[in-house]
Protein backbone atom coordinates (compact mmCIF):
# COMPACT_ATOMS: atom_id res chain seq x y z
CA UNK A 1 0.00 0.00 0.00
CA UNK A 2 1.78 3.23 -1.29
CA UNK A 3 1.04 6.65 0.67
CA UNK A 4 -1.69 7.63 -1.82
CA UNK A 5 -3.76 4.71 -1.02
CA UNK A 6 -3.31 5.08 2.79
CA UNK A 7 -4.09 9.02 2.52
CA UNK A 8 -7.05 7.23 0.36
CA UNK A 9 -8.51 5.25 3.41
CA UNK A 10 -7.38 7.46 5.82
CA UNK A 11 -8.92 11.10 4.43
CA UNK A 12 -12.33 10.40 4.26
CA UNK A 13 -12.56 8.54 7.46
CA UNK A 14 -10.93 11.21 9.55
CA UNK A 15 -13.45 13.85 7.99
CA UNK A 16 -16.63 11.15 8.88
CA UNK A 17 -14.97 10.69 12.56
CA UNK A 18 -14.63 14.40 13.14
CA UNK A 19 -18.20 14.42 12.16
CA UNK A 20 -19.47 12.19 14.57
CA UNK A 21 -17.00 12.31 17.42
CA UNK A 22 -18.84 12.09 20.42
CA UNK A 23 -16.03 13.58 23.21
CA UNK A 24 -15.14 12.11 26.95
CA UNK A 25 -17.79 8.88 26.50
CA UNK A 26 -15.16 6.45 27.17
CA UNK A 27 -14.78 3.31 24.89
CA UNK A 28 -18.35 3.39 23.82
CA UNK A 29 -17.92 6.63 22.31
CA UNK A 30 -14.24 5.53 20.55
CA UNK A 31 -16.23 2.56 18.71
CA UNK A 32 -19.04 5.08 17.31
CA UNK A 33 -16.66 7.30 16.31
CA UNK A 34 -14.18 4.68 14.70
CA UNK A 35 -17.34 2.67 12.97
CA UNK A 36 -19.51 5.85 12.68
CA UNK A 37 -16.60 8.01 10.92
CA UNK A 38 -16.17 5.24 8.19
CA UNK A 39 -19.99 5.83 7.55
CA UNK A 40 -20.56 9.28 7.17
CA UNK A 41 -17.08 9.53 5.64
CA UNK A 42 -18.14 7.10 2.58
CA UNK A 43 -21.29 8.84 1.90
CA UNK A 44 -19.05 12.27 2.02
CA UNK A 45 -17.06 10.60 -0.17
CA UNK A 46 -19.29 10.07 -3.13
CA UNK A 47 -20.90 12.87 -3.03
CA UNK A 48 -17.58 14.13 -3.46
CA UNK A 49 -16.55 12.39 -6.06
CA UNK A 50 -19.73 12.52 -8.09
CA UNK A 51 -19.71 16.87 -7.64
CA UNK A 52 -15.84 16.44 -9.25
CA UNK A 53 -16.92 14.01 -12.40
CA UNK A 54 -20.25 15.95 -12.80
CA UNK A 55 -19.04 19.21 -12.93
CA UNK A 56 -14.76 18.89 -13.91
CA UNK A 57 -15.18 15.73 -16.09
CA UNK A 58 -12.77 13.74 -13.91
CA UNK A 59 -12.79 12.77 -10.37
CA UNK A 60 -9.77 14.74 -8.81
CA UNK A 61 -8.87 11.84 -6.49
CA UNK A 62 -5.92 13.67 -4.94
CA UNK A 63 -8.14 16.95 -4.63
CA UNK A 64 -11.37 14.46 -2.59
CA UNK A 65 -8.77 13.60 -0.23
CA UNK A 66 -7.31 16.94 0.33
CA UNK A 67 -10.83 18.43 0.49
CA UNK A 68 -11.53 15.58 3.32
CA UNK A 69 -8.73 16.42 5.01
CA UNK A 70 -9.57 20.02 5.02
CA UNK A 71 -12.92 18.70 6.44
CA UNK A 72 -11.57 16.83 9.02
CA UNK A 73 -9.33 20.23 10.10
CA UNK A 74 -12.25 22.43 10.07
CA UNK A 75 -14.54 20.65 11.98
CA UNK A 76 -12.08 19.44 14.79
CA UNK A 77 -11.44 23.72 15.32
CA UNK A 78 -15.26 24.00 14.93
CA UNK A 79 -16.22 21.65 17.50
CA UNK A 80 -13.05 22.32 19.85
CA UNK A 81 -14.17 26.21 20.50
CA UNK A 82 -17.89 25.32 21.19
CA UNK A 83 -17.00 22.01 23.60
CA UNK A 84 -14.73 24.58 25.51
CA UNK A 85 -17.77 26.52 26.10
CA UNK A 86 -21.00 23.58 26.61
CA UNK A 87 -18.72 21.07 28.67
CA UNK A 88 -20.11 17.70 27.19
CA UNK A 89 -22.42 15.26 29.39
CA UNK A 90 -22.47 11.37 29.35
CA UNK A 91 -23.66 8.49 30.19
CA UNK A 92 -22.39 6.78 33.39
CA UNK A 93 -20.00 3.67 32.61
CA UNK A 94 -20.83 0.11 33.98
CA UNK A 95 -17.64 -1.20 35.37
CA UNK A 96 -16.36 -4.45 34.35
CA UNK A 97 -16.21 -5.90 38.07
CA UNK A 98 -19.08 -8.64 40.06
CA UNK A 99 -21.05 -10.74 38.32
CA UNK A 100 -22.25 -7.98 35.75
CA UNK A 101 -18.63 -6.99 34.92
CA UNK A 102 -17.56 -10.66 34.38
CA UNK A 103 -20.36 -11.04 31.70
CA UNK A 104 -19.08 -8.09 29.90
CA UNK A 105 -15.69 -9.29 29.65
CA UNK A 106 -16.97 -12.82 28.27
CA UNK A 107 -19.30 -11.51 25.69
CA UNK A 108 -16.56 -9.36 24.77
CA UNK A 109 -14.12 -12.20 24.03
CA UNK A 110 -16.30 -13.85 22.10
CA UNK A 111 -17.11 -10.99 20.44
CA UNK A 112 -13.73 -9.99 19.40
CA UNK A 113 -13.09 -13.75 18.50
CA UNK A 114 -15.83 -13.88 16.26
CA UNK A 115 -15.25 -11.16 14.55
CA UNK A 116 -11.64 -11.67 13.84
CA UNK A 117 -12.28 -15.10 12.87
CA UNK A 118 -14.43 -13.92 10.32
CA UNK A 119 -11.67 -11.39 9.35
CA UNK A 120 -9.31 -14.04 8.89
CA UNK A 121 -11.25 -15.40 6.37
CA UNK A 122 -12.41 -12.31 4.30
CA UNK A 123 -9.48 -10.73 4.44
CA UNK A 124 -7.62 -13.17 2.15
CA UNK A 125 -10.77 -13.22 -0.12
CA UNK A 126 -9.86 -9.72 -0.78
CA UNK A 127 -6.72 -10.32 -2.14
CA UNK A 128 -7.59 -12.64 -4.39
CA UNK A 129 -11.30 -12.11 -6.10
CA UNK A 130 -12.29 -14.69 -8.68
CA UNK A 131 -14.31 -13.31 -11.48
CA UNK A 132 -17.82 -14.68 -11.22
CA UNK A 133 -20.98 -14.09 -13.13
CA UNK A 134 -23.24 -12.28 -11.01
CA UNK A 135 -24.64 -8.78 -10.20
CA UNK A 136 -21.77 -8.02 -8.09
CA UNK A 137 -18.93 -8.22 -10.64
CA UNK A 138 -21.07 -7.84 -14.04
CA UNK A 139 -22.84 -4.78 -12.65
CA UNK A 140 -21.69 -3.18 -9.44
CA UNK A 141 -17.39 -3.49 -9.83
CA UNK A 142 -17.79 -3.62 -13.60
CA UNK A 143 -19.02 0.14 -13.24
CA UNK A 144 -16.19 1.07 -10.96
CA UNK A 145 -13.69 -0.55 -13.21
CA UNK A 146 -15.21 1.85 -15.58
CA UNK A 147 -14.41 4.76 -13.58
CA UNK A 148 -10.94 3.62 -12.06
CA UNK A 149 -9.56 3.09 -15.84
CA UNK A 150 -11.22 6.11 -17.46
CA UNK A 151 -11.07 8.62 -14.52
CA UNK A 152 -14.10 9.72 -16.17
CA UNK A 153 -18.34 9.17 -15.90
CA UNK A 154 -20.13 9.47 -18.72
CA UNK A 155 -23.58 11.81 -18.32
CA UNK A 156 -24.41 10.94 -22.07
CA UNK A 157 -27.25 8.36 -22.11
CA UNK A 158 -26.46 7.94 -25.70
CA UNK A 159 -22.86 6.68 -24.50
CA UNK A 160 -22.65 2.44 -24.02
CA UNK A 161 -20.70 4.02 -20.77
CA UNK A 162 -23.21 6.17 -19.54
CA UNK A 163 -23.12 6.28 -15.77
CA UNK A 164 -20.39 3.85 -15.66
CA UNK A 165 -21.90 1.46 -17.82
CA UNK A 166 -23.68 -2.01 -17.13
CA UNK A 167 -27.02 -1.34 -15.76
CA UNK A 168 -27.47 2.53 -16.02
CA UNK A 169 -30.73 2.08 -13.67
CA UNK A 170 -27.97 0.44 -10.81
CA UNK A 171 -26.43 3.81 -8.94
CA UNK A 172 -23.01 4.80 -9.50
CA UNK A 173 -22.86 6.10 -6.07
CA UNK A 174 -21.30 2.67 -4.77
CA UNK A 175 -18.92 1.91 -8.23
CA UNK A 176 -17.03 5.87 -6.93
CA UNK A 177 -16.74 4.33 -2.99
CA UNK A 178 -14.93 1.19 -5.34
CA UNK A 179 -13.03 3.08 -7.90
CA UNK A 180 -11.31 5.34 -5.31
CA UNK A 181 -9.03 4.11 -3.98
CA UNK A 182 -7.62 2.54 -7.20
CA UNK A 183 -7.86 6.41 -8.56
CA UNK A 184 -5.25 7.02 -6.08
CA UNK A 185 -3.40 4.20 -6.93
CA UNK A 186 -3.05 5.32 -10.36
CA UNK A 187 -5.03 1.59 -11.91
CA UNK A 188 -7.36 -0.44 -11.51
CA UNK A 189 -6.75 -3.09 -8.54
CA UNK A 190 -9.82 -5.34 -7.46
CA UNK A 191 -8.10 -5.75 -4.18
CA UNK A 192 -8.62 -1.94 -2.97
CA UNK A 193 -11.83 -1.49 -4.83
CA UNK A 194 -13.29 -4.19 -3.00
CA UNK A 195 -11.79 -2.41 0.33
CA UNK A 196 -14.87 -1.03 1.01
CA UNK A 197 -16.86 -3.83 1.73
CA UNK A 198 -14.20 -4.61 4.25
CA UNK A 199 -14.70 -1.30 5.94
CA UNK A 200 -18.81 -2.03 5.87
CA UNK A 201 -18.10 -4.98 7.19
CA UNK A 202 -16.37 -4.13 10.58
CA UNK A 203 -17.82 -0.56 10.99
CA UNK A 204 -21.01 -1.50 11.11
CA UNK A 205 -21.32 -3.85 14.35
CA UNK A 206 -18.86 -0.95 16.01
CA UNK A 207 -21.77 1.56 15.76
CA UNK A 208 -23.97 -0.87 16.89
CA UNK A 209 -21.87 -1.36 20.13
CA UNK A 210 -20.94 1.87 20.87
CA UNK A 211 -24.77 3.67 19.93
CA UNK A 212 -26.40 0.79 22.45
CA UNK A 213 -24.06 0.89 24.82
CA UNK A 214 -24.56 4.97 25.05
CA UNK A 215 -28.62 4.28 25.17
CA UNK A 216 -28.99 1.73 27.10
CA UNK A 217 -25.98 2.30 29.75
CA UNK A 218 -25.01 -1.34 29.51
CA UNK A 219 -22.43 -3.30 27.99
CA UNK A 220 -24.15 -6.86 27.76
CA UNK A 221 -27.32 -5.81 25.18
CA UNK A 222 -25.12 -3.92 22.97
CA UNK A 223 -22.59 -7.08 22.46
CA UNK A 224 -25.25 -9.26 21.79
CA UNK A 225 -27.11 -6.91 19.53
CA UNK A 226 -23.80 -6.43 17.52
CA UNK A 227 -22.75 -10.06 17.58
CA UNK A 228 -26.57 -11.10 16.00
CA UNK A 229 -25.84 -8.57 13.06
CA UNK A 230 -22.01 -9.31 12.94
CA UNK A 231 -23.11 -13.10 12.45
CA UNK A 232 -25.61 -13.10 9.54
CA UNK A 233 -23.90 -15.03 7.68
CA UNK A 234 -25.25 -13.41 3.80
CA UNK A 235 -23.53 -10.59 5.56
CA UNK A 236 -19.81 -12.61 6.07
CA UNK A 237 -20.69 -13.68 2.44
CA UNK A 238 -21.33 -9.93 1.24
CA UNK A 239 -17.79 -9.18 2.57
CA UNK A 240 -16.08 -12.14 1.28
CA UNK A 241 -17.40 -11.79 -1.96
CA UNK A 242 -17.75 -8.29 -2.41
CA UNK A 243 -19.40 -5.84 -5.21
CA UNK A 244 -23.53 -5.96 -3.92
CA UNK A 245 -24.76 -2.82 -2.56
CA UNK A 246 -27.12 -4.28 0.15
CA UNK A 247 -24.51 -4.75 2.89
CA UNK A 248 -23.51 -0.95 2.21
CA UNK A 249 -26.88 -0.13 2.62
CA UNK A 250 -27.84 -1.94 5.94
CA UNK A 251 -25.10 -0.26 7.37
CA UNK A 252 -26.06 3.04 6.75
CA UNK A 253 -29.42 2.47 8.00
CA UNK A 254 -29.03 0.81 11.17
CA UNK A 255 -26.43 3.67 11.47
CA UNK A 256 -28.44 5.53 10.84
CA UNK A 257 -31.12 4.57 13.53
CA UNK A 258 -28.27 4.42 15.92
CA UNK A 259 -28.16 7.62 15.99
CA UNK A 260 -31.37 8.56 16.41
CA UNK A 261 -31.00 6.55 19.57
CA UNK A 262 -28.48 8.60 20.79
CA UNK A 263 -30.11 11.76 19.87
CA UNK A 264 -32.86 10.93 22.35
CA UNK A 265 -30.75 11.16 25.20
CA UNK A 266 -28.36 13.70 24.10
CA UNK A 267 -27.91 17.63 24.95
CA UNK A 268 -27.09 18.07 20.95
CA UNK A 269 -29.62 16.22 19.71
CA UNK A 270 -29.79 18.26 16.20
CA UNK A 271 -25.94 17.19 15.29
CA UNK A 272 -26.94 13.65 15.85
CA UNK A 273 -30.15 13.67 13.50
CA UNK A 274 -27.85 15.55 11.41
CA UNK A 275 -25.67 12.97 11.33
CA UNK A 276 -28.39 10.48 11.19
CA UNK A 277 -30.06 12.45 7.38
CA UNK A 278 -26.22 12.17 6.25
CA UNK A 279 -26.69 8.63 6.71
CA UNK A 280 -30.11 7.83 5.94
CA UNK A 281 -29.00 10.32 2.20
CA UNK A 282 -26.05 7.17 1.80
CA UNK A 283 -28.73 4.42 1.86
CA UNK A 284 -31.05 6.54 -0.25
CA UNK A 285 -28.79 6.66 -3.17
CA UNK A 286 -27.34 3.23 -2.46
CA UNK A 287 -29.92 1.09 -4.59
CA UNK A 288 -32.99 1.41 -6.50
CA UNK A 289 -35.56 1.03 -3.13
CA UNK A 290 -33.02 2.84 -0.93
CA UNK A 291 -35.10 5.59 -0.93
CA UNK A 292 -38.08 4.05 0.38
CA UNK A 293 -36.28 2.31 3.48
CA UNK A 294 -34.45 5.40 4.12
CA UNK A 295 -38.17 7.38 4.27
CA UNK A 296 -39.23 4.60 6.11
CA UNK A 297 -36.87 5.29 8.89
CA UNK A 298 -36.84 8.83 8.48
CA UNK A 299 -40.98 8.55 9.05
CA UNK A 300 -41.11 6.49 12.27
CA UNK A 301 -37.78 7.62 13.80
CA UNK A 302 -36.93 11.33 12.97
CA UNK A 303 -41.23 12.18 12.74
CA UNK A 304 -41.53 12.17 16.03
CA UNK A 305 -38.28 13.54 17.15
CA UNK A 306 -39.22 17.16 15.19
CA UNK A 307 -43.05 17.19 16.94
CA UNK A 308 -41.11 16.68 20.57
CA UNK A 309 -38.86 19.51 19.12
CA UNK A 310 -42.25 21.87 18.22
CA UNK A 311 -43.00 21.52 21.76
CA UNK A 312 -40.34 22.59 23.15
CA UNK A 313 -39.46 25.52 20.66
CA UNK A 314 -40.18 25.86 16.99
CA UNK A 315 -36.38 27.37 16.58
CA UNK A 316 -34.40 23.95 16.77
CA UNK A 317 -37.57 22.32 15.13
CA UNK A 318 -37.03 24.07 12.17
CA UNK A 319 -33.81 23.42 11.67
CA UNK A 320 -34.68 20.02 11.55
CA UNK A 321 -37.00 20.55 8.77
CA UNK A 322 -34.59 22.21 6.79
CA UNK A 323 -32.07 19.46 7.01
CA UNK A 324 -34.83 16.85 6.53
CA UNK A 325 -35.62 18.76 3.30
CA UNK A 326 -32.10 18.89 2.06
CA UNK A 327 -31.69 15.30 2.62
CA UNK A 328 -34.98 14.75 0.43
CA UNK A 329 -33.73 17.31 -2.00
CA UNK A 330 -30.27 15.57 -2.45
CA UNK A 331 -31.74 12.08 -2.42
CA UNK A 332 -34.12 12.87 -4.97
CA UNK A 333 -31.50 15.25 -7.25
CA UNK A 334 -29.08 11.80 -7.61
CA UNK A 335 -31.54 8.66 -8.11
CA UNK A 336 -33.50 7.51 -10.80
CA UNK A 337 -37.07 7.24 -9.81
CA UNK A 338 -38.14 5.28 -13.37
CA UNK A 339 -37.93 2.06 -12.32
CA UNK A 340 -39.69 2.11 -8.49
CA UNK A 341 -42.67 4.26 -10.53
CA UNK A 342 -42.43 1.67 -13.11
CA UNK A 343 -43.18 -1.08 -10.44
CA UNK A 344 -45.96 1.35 -8.77
CA UNK A 345 -47.90 1.76 -12.14
CA UNK A 346 -47.98 -1.90 -12.42
CA UNK A 347 -49.20 -3.05 -9.30
CA UNK A 348 -51.02 -6.92 -8.65
CA UNK A 349 -50.88 -9.59 -6.11
CA UNK A 350 -48.46 -12.29 -6.86
CA UNK A 351 -49.15 -14.66 -3.70
CA UNK A 352 -47.12 -17.18 -5.42
CA UNK A 353 -44.06 -15.42 -4.24
CA UNK A 354 -45.22 -15.43 -0.36
CA UNK A 355 -44.25 -19.43 0.34
CA UNK A 356 -40.90 -18.67 -1.46
CA UNK A 357 -40.20 -14.96 0.92
CA UNK A 358 -40.75 -17.34 4.04
CA UNK A 359 -38.20 -19.92 3.04
CA UNK A 360 -35.55 -17.36 2.17
CA UNK A 361 -36.22 -16.01 5.81
CA UNK A 362 -36.63 -19.26 7.68
CA UNK A 363 -35.44 -22.30 5.38
CA UNK A 364 -32.34 -21.40 4.35
CA UNK A 365 -29.41 -20.28 6.53
CA UNK A 366 -28.89 -16.88 5.13
CA UNK A 367 -29.52 -15.39 8.62
CA UNK A 368 -29.05 -17.60 11.50
CA UNK A 369 -32.03 -17.60 13.81
CA UNK A 370 -33.17 -14.05 13.62
CA UNK A 371 -36.05 -14.35 12.09
CA UNK A 372 -36.73 -17.39 14.74
CA UNK A 373 -36.51 -15.28 17.32
CA UNK A 374 -37.91 -11.77 15.47
CA UNK A 375 -41.51 -13.21 16.66
CA UNK A 376 -40.49 -13.53 20.53
CA UNK A 377 -38.58 -9.85 20.35
CA UNK A 378 -42.00 -8.61 18.91
CA UNK A 379 -44.08 -10.09 21.49
CA UNK A 380 -42.24 -9.58 24.80
CA UNK A 381 -41.67 -5.85 23.18
CA UNK A 382 -45.75 -5.87 22.60
CA UNK A 383 -46.83 -7.13 25.63
CA UNK A 384 -44.09 -5.08 28.16
CA UNK A 385 -46.01 -1.87 28.91
CA UNK A 386 -42.33 -0.82 30.52
CA UNK A 387 -40.69 -1.45 26.97
CA UNK A 388 -39.03 2.03 26.14
CA UNK A 389 -39.51 3.28 22.08
CA UNK A 390 -41.62 -0.45 22.26
CA UNK A 391 -44.44 1.35 19.21
CA UNK A 392 -41.49 2.96 17.51
CA UNK A 393 -40.04 0.18 17.31
CA UNK A 394 -42.86 -2.48 16.49
CA UNK A 395 -43.49 0.21 14.05
CA UNK A 396 -39.81 0.20 12.11
CA UNK A 397 -39.88 -3.54 12.08
CA UNK A 398 -43.55 -3.83 10.92
CA UNK A 399 -42.93 -1.44 8.11
CA UNK A 400 -39.65 -2.41 6.72
CA UNK A 401 -41.01 -5.76 6.41
CA UNK A 402 -43.82 -4.72 4.94
CA UNK A 403 -42.04 -3.38 1.88
CA UNK A 404 -40.10 -6.08 1.83
CA UNK A 405 -42.92 -8.44 1.27
CA UNK A 406 -44.77 -5.86 -0.57
CA UNK A 407 -41.88 -5.44 -3.46
CA UNK A 408 -42.67 -9.06 -3.68
CA UNK A 409 -45.85 -9.28 -3.78
CA UNK A 410 -47.34 -6.68 -5.66
CA UNK A 411 -44.87 -5.63 -8.35
CA UNK A 412 -43.57 -7.21 -10.83
CA UNK A 413 -40.10 -7.99 -9.11
CA UNK A 414 -42.21 -11.03 -7.87
CA UNK A 415 -40.15 -13.38 -10.41
CA UNK A 416 -36.86 -12.80 -8.29
CA UNK A 417 -38.50 -14.07 -5.06
CA UNK A 418 -39.58 -17.63 -7.91
CA UNK A 419 -36.11 -18.15 -8.77
CA UNK A 420 -33.24 -15.77 -7.30
CA UNK A 421 -31.58 -14.94 -4.45
CA UNK A 422 -32.90 -11.43 -4.33
CA UNK A 423 -35.23 -11.62 -1.18
CA UNK A 424 -32.61 -12.65 1.12
CA UNK A 425 -30.15 -9.45 -0.43
CA UNK A 426 -33.35 -7.23 0.73
CA UNK A 427 -33.88 -8.95 3.86
CA UNK A 428 -29.97 -8.14 4.59
CA UNK A 429 -30.84 -4.35 3.94
CA UNK A 430 -33.14 -4.04 6.44
CA UNK A 431 -32.30 -7.13 9.64
CA UNK A 432 -29.45 -4.76 11.10
CA UNK A 433 -31.93 -2.03 11.18
CA UNK A 434 -34.50 -4.12 13.07
CA UNK A 435 -32.13 -5.67 15.81
CA UNK A 436 -31.00 -2.29 16.70
CA UNK A 437 -34.50 -1.03 16.83
CA UNK A 438 -35.39 -3.68 18.58
CA UNK A 439 -33.07 -3.83 21.18
CA UNK A 440 -33.81 -0.85 23.51
CA UNK A 441 -37.24 -2.29 23.82
CA UNK A 442 -36.20 -5.43 24.53
CA UNK A 443 -33.33 -4.69 27.15
CA UNK A 444 -36.01 -2.25 29.42
CA UNK A 445 -38.80 -4.33 29.22
CA UNK A 446 -36.56 -6.75 31.41
CA UNK A 447 -35.13 -4.33 33.36
CA UNK A 448 -36.54 -4.16 37.07
CA UNK A 449 -38.93 -1.00 37.24
CA UNK A 450 -37.09 0.67 39.97
CA UNK A 451 -33.44 0.24 38.41
CA UNK A 452 -34.31 1.25 35.08
CA UNK A 453 -32.81 3.92 33.69
CA UNK A 454 -33.32 4.21 29.83
CA UNK A 455 -33.26 8.13 30.19
CA UNK A 456 -30.27 8.40 32.85
CA UNK A 457 -27.67 10.36 31.26
CA UNK A 458 -27.09 12.01 28.13
CA UNK A 459 -24.46 11.94 25.43
CA UNK A 460 -22.49 14.59 23.09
Amino acid sequence: MNLWVLMGVLAPWLAGMSIVRTRRAGLAGLLLTLGGGWLVGQVLLFLLLFAMLRLTGASHAGLVSGLSLLIAVAVTILRRDKSASKPNRVMSSVAATGPTGGVVVILAVLFAISLGAKLLGIVPGLSTVTIRDDDATTFWLFKAKVIAESDHLSFDKEDPYYLGGANPQYPVYLPLCAAYLPLMKGGWSETLATFPWFGFFVATPLTILGALRLRLGAWPPALIAAYFVMSLPLASVHAYRPGYADMPMAAFLAAAVCFMLIAQLSERRIHYIAVALVLLIGAGVMKREGHVLAAVVAAVMLAPEILAEFRRGAKDAWRLVAALAIAIVVVFALVDNDDVVSDVSQLGWHGEAIASLANHAFGWASFNLAFWLAPAAIIIVALSPKAVMRWRALALTVALLGVDVCVFTLTKEYVFALNDQTPSRLFLQILPTIIVALAVPVTTAFERRESSSPNAGATS
